[in-house]
């Protein structure tokens, strides 16, 4: 156990892997929400937004960077299919619903409906230097 803390702590972390980034964006682009579920596991993530009567769902796909050097990397597609690659650190697979609870909380506070046009702006806010707009 001891062995593998150590080599936890002394491995380096990833800060992206820009042909990962790329499957994922094109997988994010062509399967449905059930095959990138089944596909990508708990890497996965949906963010449903309501507008009207439509339920619009922002989707991403996150490796972690603390479990592998190629980790670090965070590919989202927003309802209006636009996607956005961060490559940097990404702490946790759930990296997108820790962004959504912040944002969500934010929305609270101003009594502000949640929309998925806001929450990709709160994004290219907060991972400004990491991120590329596709």
């Amino acid at each position: 156990m001891a062995i593998l803390a150590a080599m936890a702590l002394l491995s380096p972390m990833g800060n992206g892997n820009a042909s990962r980034c790329d499957r994922y964006e094109n997988d994010l682009l062509s399967l449905s929400n059930t095959a990138l579920r089944e596909k990508y596991k708990h890497r996965y993530a949906e963010i449903p937004f309501t507008n009207g009567d439509q339920v619009e769902i922002t989707s991403a796909i996150c490796d972690d960077s603390h479990s592998s050097m190629w980790g670090g990397n965070m590919v989202v597609k927003f309802p209006d299919q636009t996607t956005f690659v961060y490559m940097g650190h990404v702490c946790g697979n759930g990296y997108l619903g820790m962004y959504s609870s912040q944002f969500m909380a934010a929305c609270d506070k101003s009594s502000q409906a949640p929309t998925a046009h806001d929450f990709k702006q709160f994004l290219l806010a907060k991972l400004k230097p990491g991120l590329t707009s596709h």
